[in-house]
């Protein structure tokens, strides 16, 4: 798994063979997507959370993409595990 402009993950199993991949957009692609394909969304940069939970516009943005991505990844592994064990 690499995280960046986007997060690439790549399956590999215990003997080196590639299985395939997954491809999703990365914190900074989220957050700006939020921003422009949305009427009234501002552009937030990422901040340190500290809550699980948003109370407003801002907070609920970070929490929904910092732990979007955090259960994305945990969904992937999760999955990976499941069907290739």
């Amino acid at each position: 798994m690499d995280a960046g402009t986007c997060v690439t993950y790549d399956f590999i199993q215990a003997n080196q063979t590639y299985i395939g991949g997954s491809i999703s957009p990365g914190l900074n692609m989220r957050y700006r997507a939020m921003n422009e394909f949305t009427a009234s969304l501002p552009l937030l940069n990422k901040q340190r959370l500290n809550t699980f939970v948003g109370y407003n516009t801002e907070t609920s943005m970070n929490t929904g993409v910092q732990y979007g991505l955090v259960f994305e990844i945990q969904g992937f592994i999760e999955e990976y595990i499941h069907k290739y064990g």
